[in-house]
């Protein structure tokens, strides 16, 4: 074909070396294998190629379209459509063949070439035809489809690269904006309003640097039915010409099968019939990683069954200098004032998250893996914060479900904690190796004091239970018994609740109660000396208190000293 250019050249040579002059190309047909004019770039170290060789650097779509469809493409209201033109382009375009991922990788991927795509308004009457190419169109500023879907591949805007200034709404809101599997002439999601009525209800005005989404769609290909050999799928209704055409090598495709699926990486296809798609082999999904045949199920070809916005990895190999890593770092800048609190202006956020759609979301943000700590605050007013009807913390592990430490050691003082078990959910307070005094200070009187009761333990050892505890109360109010495995002495210990007192006839000093059942025996008033507790012949309880509550079992003796005899009750549990 022929490419109409001009051009000047500076220093044309012929055989009388003082010959210089301008010399002007009215056409050039770079078609010819070998043409005579080589192209030479103005760049310092540039060498010379031909012209066909420079012009086929990117395929233009405008190439293969005939002058009255490219000037319908610049009516902004096209009606002929050039699906065949950007089908030619694609087949024509140079193309490469990638290997993905790690250099020891060998499974291929289809060819990948880049299009470009001049600035008009395009209409795509049918499904583009790449030649199973993975097809780049490189989209001029004011470039565009009236039908993406028949594209048939990824696209770029040119004039989205980067930009130093944001404005207004969409796409000019952004100033990189990345769409996956959408129709990218929808544009950035940013101040998206439809009408100018609508700014009163969005008052904000966004400005993004980076915007990227991303939207589950449906497999490529669904196959309803097919049967299966070692290495090819053989659909029970065969592929049409416009399935075929968005075949793939490399793309995945899963089986049908229950409870477990097979999977395969594409290499071939029967193009001519679409009888028949072949892949490198069958590997049950999850499973071992050895090949087996599927019995006969549907298939899907390229599903998508994850989707992200966008997905960061950082390494910290063992050979490199770098000790530190973040996969995000969000910083914020405030020059304005402290915010009154965690939602009045001005607002600083790190990340902001929210679920938008009429379901809810699972988690706004979720941690797993081996991290030290899932989540880290250091330095903030607080730590976390909750406001809302629903629970503020919900725990469903088998390690302690909050620990506090000291500030001295952070990982390993332990203050408290709540720690569940098989018997339930334990509480634990106190530092494990350092000695101390932990208490609890209960409020009751809104009186703004210390404390209205505390409960502070001391003293303890290696032995469970040899603690101290001590409560400050006014008043100790118990409504039902108060059972002890040790020795126990209760002063003005008000008892409620239990069944009717039992009066004990108190004979002469020192008297001998037995008890007939189970509960305890109060004394009180009186001049009592001493009071003692034997149970199986053994001296248990020894007292000098005038009042007591002794807890007893059947067949326990009470024994009594005084010089002026008390009133003594029989307590059942």
């Amino acid at each position: 074909m022929k490419k109409f250019i001009s051009f000047v050249l500076a220093a044309l040579l012929f055989s009388t070396p003082s010959f210089a002059g301008v010399f002007k190309v009215d056409s050039l047909d770079v078609a010819q294998p070998n043409p005579t004019i080589d192209y030479m770039s103005p760049l310092t170290g540039a060498v010379a190629r031909t012209y066909e060789s420079k012009f086929s650097d990117m395929v233009s779509v405008a190439d293969f379209m005939t002058s009255a469809q490219y000037a319908d493409g610049q009516t902004g209201t096209p009606t002929l459509s050039v699906a065949s033109a950007f089908s030619l382009a694609a087949s024509a375009a140079p193309a490469y063949t990638q290997f993905h991922g790690n250099p020891g990788n060998t499974i291929a991927s289809a060819p990948t070439a880049r299009v470009f795509v001049p600035n008009g308004r395009w209409t795509l009457g049918s499904l583009v035809n790449t030649g199973n190419r993975n097809i780049v169109w490189v989209f001029d500023a004011g470039a565009s489809v009236t039908d993406p879907s028949n594209l048939n591949g990824s696209s770029v805007l040119a004039d989205q690269l980067s930009s130093s200034d944001t404005s207004g709404l969409y796409n000019s809101a952004a100033s990189y904006s990345i769409i996956a599997n959408s129709d990218p002439s929808v544009g950035a999601q940013v101040n998206g309003i439809i009408s100018p009525s609508q700014l009163g209800a969005f008052p904000s005005r966004d400005s993004v640097a980076l915007y990227t989404s991303n939207t589950g769609v449906p497999a490529t290909i669904t196959i309803p039915s097919a049967t299966y050999t070692a290495t090819t799928i053989v659909p029970a209704t065969p592929l049409t010409a416009d399935q075929i055409k968005l075949l793939r090598v490399g793309m995945l495709i899963d089986t049908q099968n229950t409870p477990t699926k097979y999977s395969g990486v594409i290499t071939g296809w029967d193009a001519a019939g679409g009888t028949y798609i072949t892949v490198s082999g069958w590997y049950l999904s999850p499973g071992p990683g050895t090949s087996a045949t599927p019995s006969a199920a549907g298939a899907y070809v390229n599903p998508i069954t994850k989707i992200f916005g966008g997905n960061t990895g950082v390494y910290l190999p063992a050979d490199g200098l770098a000790q530190e890593s973040a996969g995000w770092e969000f910083d914020t800048y405030n020059d304005i004032a402290d915010p009154i609190n965690y939602q009045n202006e001005p607002v600083a956020w790190g990340v902001d998250s929210e679920s938008i759609g009429p379901y809810k979301g699972n988690s706004a943000f979720i941690a797993h893996g081996k991290w030290f700590f899932g989540f880290n605050a250091n330095g903030q007013d607080y730590g976390f914060r909750y406001t809302g009807t629903g629970t503020g913390l919900s725990y469903g592990g088998t390690g302690p479900a909050i620990q506090v430490f000291d500030g001295v050691n952070p990982t390993s003082n332990q203050e408290y904690a709540l720690v569940p078990n098989a018997a339930g959910i334990g509480t634990e307070y106190g530092n494990l190796s350092v000695t101390s005094t932990p208490y609890i200070d209960w409020h009751s009187s809104g009186a703004n004091n210390d404390y209205d009761v505390r409960m502070i333990v001391s003293g303890g050892g290696s032995t469970p239970g040899g603690g101290n505890l001590t409560i400050s109360a006014a008043t100790i109010a118990v409504t039902g018994s108060i059972a002890t495995g040790g020795n126990r002495v209760l002063s003005q210990l008000d008892i409620q609740g239990g069944q009717a007192a039992v009066a004990i006839s108190v004979g002469a000093s020192p008297f001998q109660y037995t008890a007939t059942y189970g509960g305890s025996v109060a004394i009180s008033g009186g001049a009592v000396s001493q009071v003692t507790l034997e149970r199986g012949g053994t001296l248990v309880y020894t007292s000098t208190l005038a009042d007591n509550d002794i807890p007893v079992r059947a067949g326990d003796i009470v024994t009594v000293t005084y010089s002026t005899a008390p009133a003594m009750y029989q307590l059942s549990d």
